[in-house]
């Protein structure tokens, strides 16, 4: 698994790229991860 900065580094262009390489490392889109980030105490 790829840290986000390694992703954003890498090549991504634009925000819908970068969703899509962050759902196939992750298995959530960033907004997915930001919510349950959110939820954590």
């Amino acid at each position: 698994m790829q840290p986000v900065g390694e992703i954003a580094r890498n090549g991504t262009l634009n925000a819908p790229h970068f969703s899509q390489i962050f759902r196939a490392e992750y298995g959530m889109t960033p907004s997915e991860y930001r919510q349950r980030a959110l939820r954590l105490p």
